[in-house]
C-alpha cells in the first residue's frame, strides 16, 4: 500500500506555529494548487484546490521562519483524514497533508535574501 502525495502551490497565509505537549514544534499552513483547462465553449477555466499542511519537528521551525503568504513551495508527504463532531453533533472530516519533505522558495528566494533554492531535511513526526 502507498499513501504519498506531492504538491506544488502557494501559501494562502503565513504558517501558524505551535508546540506539542512534548515540546516538539508544529507548523500548520495551507497551500493552493491550480488546474487550468478549456471548457466545451473554449473558455479557459481555473480550478483552485486548498490543502491543509502540517509539518512536525525541526522542519516546522524552518517553515515558520522562512515561509510567508504567497510563497511557492513543493510539499511531499502522506494524507491523513481526521474525523470529528462539531458543536451541533454533525460528523465532519478534515483531510491534511502530513509533510515529510519539502522545498521552499521555488519562486526564487528563500526568505533570507539569497536566490538559491533550499531543500530542507525530512520533517519528523512526534
Amino acid at each position: 500500500m502507498l499513501n504519498k502525495i506531492e504538491l506544488i502551490g502557494r501559501l494562502g497565509a503565513d504558517p501558524k506555529g505551535q508546540v506539542t505537549a512534548t515540546g516538539s514544534p508544529v507548523s500548520n499552513f495551507s497551500i493552493a494548487t491550480n488546474r487550468k483547462y478549456k471548457d466545451k465553449n473554449g473558455e479557459l477555466i481555473t480550478e483552485t484546490e486548498w490543502h491543509q499542511v502540517v509539518v512536525f519537528g525541526a522542519g516546522a521551525d524552518y517553515c515558520n521562519q522562512y515561509l510567508h503568504k504567497g510563497r511557492l513551495v513543493r510539499v511531499g508527504g502522506r494524507i491523513k483524514t481526521e474525523k470529528w463532531e462539531d458543536n451541533e453533533g454533525n460528523q465532519r472530516q478534515t483531510v491534511k497533508v502530513i509533510a515529510e519533505d519539502f522545498v521552499l522558495a521555488l519562486d526564487g528566494a528563500n526568505g533570507n535574501g539569497n536566490e538559491d533554492n533550499k531543500e530542507t531535511p525530512p520533517a519528523e513526526e512526534i
